[in-house]
């Protein structure tokens, strides 16, 4: 793709061409994917020291984009189009922010005066604006030319355009950057191109393109003894009218419901249908069915044999995924209930990066109450509020650690007992036979776990091995080497 060619439409506050602010993560990294001659290099960079609570930062060349996803949900809170000529690449109801003809003379000194002055188009096409702010200054160490073009911010709401002066006293863009609207309370609009915001929930149901997210997954626990009972997940969606002030939110919003309950053990495969509407992608647990062979290969008895047969003609469990969720959920083959849910935390730096959306998390102790049948519709927002009490607990964003202590009891006894020894898992193990996994075929990382001990595959799939720690009160955590959870199971 040429700036010649297919320039993006800038909606100031809300979207840069494909790319619309409060995105997520998974949803960009698919397109980016889709668009593989759109997009021919792409670059991914984070904290490798912080990866669950740290900003990711997705690089394409063309165009010259600079994407930053913000925690903890990884939604995109700030486009920046960078490159020579920035403004040749969008397009404001219809009209180039810098002409193409003007393009091939930017680069070329004779040519410095005739330019066409890049604050007056940008008026002309936006219309008037407030004063300008100076961009704080980098140490480049450098030319003289580098501390006489001093970069100024033009600055509208929801968009900024950083403009140096040049010797000549012309003018020339040097790059975009597009923020989210509303913009928060005490912050000028001539200064929100500073601040990554990290758009509050609220802010999140109001945008269109966050309708039907999981928001959060509550898992309550038997607060008398935690062993006693299994978890229980409600999954709270974004919704418009749950963002509405003291409103009772409908159980379901153009067809999306705003909280479904999921009982391990109750709910059933349709249930799930009904509620969460057909999954991404079925499949079946690890096939064992060919144990038949091995038992009569090895001469076994008849009454192993006979039993080895009998599980050979049972179905396996299979698995509902819900990759734009970061769920994943195990049903029995015979009964169809619910047997196990899993919650992905997208990590950036771990082999599963990039497959799924990150599941928000909270564990919580259920207040002492007689337990409900498991509903057959779904609640509202209000109703599982109450139920909760306002019990905070604890999130996937506060690490391993937190959970582990929260699980045990944190001090007030009834905890859950824990596995003496965590089992270590190789994900590259299980991939390397898919022919290599979806974020490394178009995509790379830009900054990675180089000190943790890494996993790597002859279909060329690399990533740290994981830890999984089991407590009694049905909940398994992924622990990764940095002490985040990378996959939260409950059954």
């Amino acid at each position: 793709m040429t700036a010649s060619q297919h320039p993006l439409d800038l909606v100031p506050g809300s979207a840069l061409g494909p790319f619309r602010l409060g995105s997520l993560l998974f949803n960009v990294l698919n397109h980016v994917r889709e668009y593989r001659d759109t997009y021919p290099h792409a670059n991914l960079a984070w904290d490798e020291q912080n990866p669950l609570s740290s900003p990711v930062h997705l690089s394409l060349t063309t165009p010259p984009l600079h994407l930053t996803f913000s925690p903890p949900a990884q939604r995109l809170s700030r486009i920046q189009v960078t490159g020579p000529n920035p403004g040749s690449h969008v397009a404001y109801r219809q009209r180039r922010l810098q002409s193409t003809a003007n393009t091939a003379a930017e680069n070329d000194d004779e040519d410095e005066d005739e330019r066409e002055d890049v604050v007056k188009r940008i008026r002309t096409i936006l219309g008037p604006t407030f004063g300008s702010s100076k961009a704080p200054t980098v140490a480049k160490g450098s030319t003289e030319q580098d501390h006489d073009e001093e970069e100024n911010m033009l600055c509208y709401p929801g968009v900024a355009f950083g403009v140096q002066k040049t010797r000549s006293g012309s003018t020339r863009l040097k790059r975009i950057v597009l923020t989210p609207l509303p913009i928060p309370k005490g912050i000028p609009i001539d200064q929100a191109w500073r601040h990554l915001q990290t758009v509050d929930n609220g802010g999140v149901d109001s945008l269109a393109v966050a309708q039907g997210d999981l928001h959060r997954a509550v898992i309550e626990l038997d607060p008398d003894d935690l062993a006693a009972d299994k978890p229980r997940v409600t999954l709270r969606f974004h919704s418009r009218s749950a963002a509405a002030a003291g409103a009772v939110s409908p159980p379901h919003e153009d067809g999306i419901p705003v909280v479904v309950v999921l009982e391990i053990g109750e709910t059933t495969s349709e249930d799930i249908l009904c509620e969460l509407r057909s999954a991404v992608r079925t499949f079946w647990k690890e096939d064992d069915r060919l144990a038949i062979h091995t038992a009569a290969a090895v001469g076994a008895p008849s009454s192993s044999f006979s039993s080895a047969s009998k599980a050979a003609l049972e179905p396996n469990p299979y698995f509902l995924s819900y990759p734009h969720l970061g769920l994943t959920l195990l049903i029995s083959p015979s009964s169809h209930l619910l047997e196990k849910v899993i919650l992905h935390s997208n990590t950036p730096g771990q082999v599963q990066f990039g497959r799924t959306a990150r599941a928000l998390w909270t564990i919580v102790r259920r207040r002492r109450r007689q337990r409900s049948p498991a509903p057959t519709a779904a609640t509202t927002s209000v109703d599982a509020d109450a139920e909760l009490g306002g019990e905070v607990g604890v999130g996937v964003e506060c690490g391993f650690e937190a959970v582990r202590e929260y699980l045990r009891g944190g001090g007030e006894g009834g905890g859950a007992g824990e596995d003496e020894r965590p089992i270590e898992l190789d994900r590259t193990a299980f991939l390397s036979s898919a022919g290599g996994g979806p974020m490394h075929s178009t995509t790379g990382h830009g900054s990675g776990s180089e000190g943790a001990q890494q996993q790597q595959t002859d279909s060329g799939i690399r990533g740290p091995s994981t830890e999984i720690y089991g407590f009694s009160s049905g909940v398994a955590c992924e622990v990764t080497q940095s002490g985040d959870v990378e996959t939260l199971w409950l059954f």
